[in-house]
C-alpha cells in the first residue's frame, strides 16, 4: 500500500481517526498527571540457628540457606503466592528478589538475603502492605522447616539488614505523553485502516437490473399504448 493510499484511506475513516486522536489525549493528560505512588522496601537476610552445633537439613550445602529464601520468594511470587498474599491484604504490586550471584539465564543463590518491595497510594499503605508480604515470607518460611520436621530450636529465621522506608516513585511526564501519544496514534492508525480495507472489500449489494421495467417506465408505456 503506498503512502498516497494510506492517506486517502485515513481521509475516508476521518471520524474513526478523530474519535481515537480525543480518546489518546484523554488518556495522555491522565498519564501525565497520575496520582501519586510510594515504594516501600526492606532488605532482609535468612539466618541460620542460633546454636550452630544442632544440625538442621535447610541449612545445609543442598540446599543453602539462600537457595531456602530463593524458593520461598519464587513460591510467594507465582500466582498461588500472589492470591495467598490478596488474601492477607496486600492490594498494590510487590515484589521480593532473592541476591542472585549469577545472571538471569544461570541464577545462582550464594548469598542469603532478599529484597522486598511493596507499591501503595501513600507511605502508610506501603510500608504496611511491606509487612504483611514479610510476615508472610517467615510464615512460608515455618512451615517449609515443619514440613521437614525441624525442631524449634534449630529453626533458620530471618533478620533485617535495611530498616524499611518509603519513597515516592518517580515520574516523568513528558515520557508518559510521548509514549501515550505514540500508542494511540499507532492503534488507532491501525483501525481505521483496517476497517477501511474491509468496508471496500466487502461484497457490494446487487441492485435491481436497471433494464428492468419498473413503476415509472410502466406507466410511460401505457400512456403511448392509449
Amino acid at each position: 500500500m503506498y503512502l498516497t493510499e494510506v492517506l486517502a484511506a485515513l481521509r475516508r475513516r476521518w471520524v474513526i481517526m478523530l474519535i481515537g486522536l480525543g480518546l489518546t489525549a484523554g488518556v495522555g493528560l491522565w498519564a501525565a498527571d497520575p496520582p501519586p505512588r510510594y515504594e516501600a522496601f526492606e532488605v532482609f537476610a535468612i539466618l541460620p540457628p542460633q546454636l550452630p552445633n544442632i544440625p538442621n537439613q535447610l541449612t545445609g550445602l543442598r540446599p543453602s540457606l539462600a537457595v531456602t529464601g530463593a524458593v520461598v520468594a519464587q513460591r510467594l511470587m507465582s500466582g498461588s503466592g500472589r492470591a495467598q498474599l490478596r488474601r492477607a491484604g496486600v492490594n498494590g504490586a510487590y515484589s521480593l528478589a532473592p541476591r542472585n550471584s549469577g545472571t538471569v539465564q544461570t541464577p545462582e543463590y550464594l548469598i542469603a538475603w532478599v529484597m522486598a518491595k511493596a507499591n501503595g497510594p501513600d507511605e502508610q499503605t506501603a510500608l504496611r502492605e511491606l509487612d504483611i508480604i514479610i510476615q508472610v515470607f517467615a510464615d512460608e518460611l515455618v512451615r517449609l522447616q515443619e514440613e521437614w520436621d525441624v525442631a524449634q530450636a534449630e529453626r533458620i529465621t530471618i533478620g533485617v539488614l535495611a530498616a524499611p522506608s518509603a519513597a515516592l516513585i518517580p515520574h516523568s511526564s513528558i515520557r508518559a505523553l510521548a509514549g501515550t501519544g505514540l500508542a494511540g496514534f499507532i492503534l488507532t492508525t491501525t483501525v481505521a485502516l483496517l476497517w477501511d480495507r474491509r468496508r471496500v472489500n466487502s461484497p457490494q449489494p446487487v441492485g435491481p437490473d436497471r433494464f428492468a421495467p419498473g413503476p415509472t417506465r410502466a406507466r410511460a408505456r401505457l400512456r403511448l399504448n392509449s
